[in-house]
């Protein structure tokens, strides 16, 4: 849980810190288009690359991220 904060600390961060600069280069409804995409991008990330967990032991969790099947 704490490494979750922490990228999601970070990527707060990153847009807080590139906002201002994205507007002024691709206008305000070119940002929000940009971070949409990204947004869609990590959606579709999570749904094929990150397995499913509910309903499964500590242990089957635990096979599934070192790979063994």
């Amino acid at each position: 849980m704490s490494i979750v904060t922490m990228i999601n600390w970070a990527t707060n961060l990153i847009v807080a810190i590139t906002f201002l600069t994205i507007i002024e280069l691709l206008g305000a409804s070119g940002t929000f288009w940009l971070y949409g995409v990204i947004a869609v991008l990590s959606l579709l990330f999570v749904y094929y690359r990150v397995p499913e967990t509910k309903g499964k032991s500590l242990e089957e969790i635990e096979r599934l991220c070192i790979g063994e099947q």
